[in-house]
């Protein structure tokens, strides 16, 4: 009997178990489960979506692509009405404008030095003339200087240098009182109500006055720039 046992469990049939499935690759269950541990979910790309172009990149400015321009309102010295005065920088060379019939009621504004400016204060009117002291053509846009001496005048200088020596970044007491003083006197030619417009050169790309070869320091032309914007207003107000 225990033979007869035997042979008859090892003649089960085993077809069954030769029949299963193996498991699939990566962990997946033979019967496609997608949960089952080593399945990826993969998403077949849209062959039929159109592709997004990329925008062409904007070219970059430089910060300061054309001059400034402002207006203030000043005080008339005649009968105390107010008048507009246009502020306006320029990247030209001031004498090829200074002379233009569009300019013709405008105060250009020239970077002058102590010892010429301080010389033109000094002169009467009836010494007024190209070739007075204070009044004879320097270089850069000084060379309008000239124009500072005719009535109405044509051109105020401000002070960057001193002796050939050019205000450095710091901006002494000393360099500020003579800067203010040569401002507060074109708010006084303003108040004449003879020009309508105030043009100076401009450096650019920058928010500054523009000195050409000379090197002022930084301060120096930032705070000249302001004032210029501020002429209407009390000195405090252009530091």
């Amino acid at each position: 009997m225990l033979v007869a046992l035997v042979a008859f469990e090892g003649c089960k049939d085993t077809k069954k178990d030769e029949n299963k499935t193996p498991p699939a690759a990566g962990g997946e269950s033979p019967d496609g489960n997608a949960n089952a541990p080593g399945k990826q979910d993969q998403i077949a790309p849209d062959q039929n979506k159109p592709k997004q172009a990329t925008p062409p990149k904007k070219p970059s400015k430089p910060a300061t692509s054309k001059p400034k321009e402002g207006e203030v309102t000043v005080k008339l010295a005649s009968d105390g009405s107010d008048k507009k005065i246009t502020i306006k920088g320029s990247f030209d060379d001031l004498a090829s404008l200074i002379d233009k019939a569009e300019y013709g009621k405008a105060l250009f504004i020239f970077n002058d030095n102590e010892e010429d400016y301080d010389a033109f204060k000094g002169l009467d009117k009836s010494a007024w003339g190209a070739a007075a002291v204070g009044c004879t053509a320097g270089s850069g846009n000084a060379n309008i200087r000239p124009k500072r001496c005719v009535d109405p005048q044509r051109a105020a200088g401000i002070p960057i240098s001193k002796t050939g020596t050019a205000y450095e970044d710091t901006l002494t007491t000393d360099q500020q009182t003579k800067i203010d003083g040569a401002i507060n006197a074109i708010t006084t030619l303003l108040a004449s109500g003879a020009y309508d417009a105030v043009v100076f050169s401009q450096e650019k790309g920058k928010e500054t006055i523009s000195t050409g070869e000379l090197k002022v320091g930084d301060k120096v032309k930032k705070h000249i720039f302001d004032a210029l914007f501020k002429i209407n207003e009390a000195p405090a107000a252009w530091a």
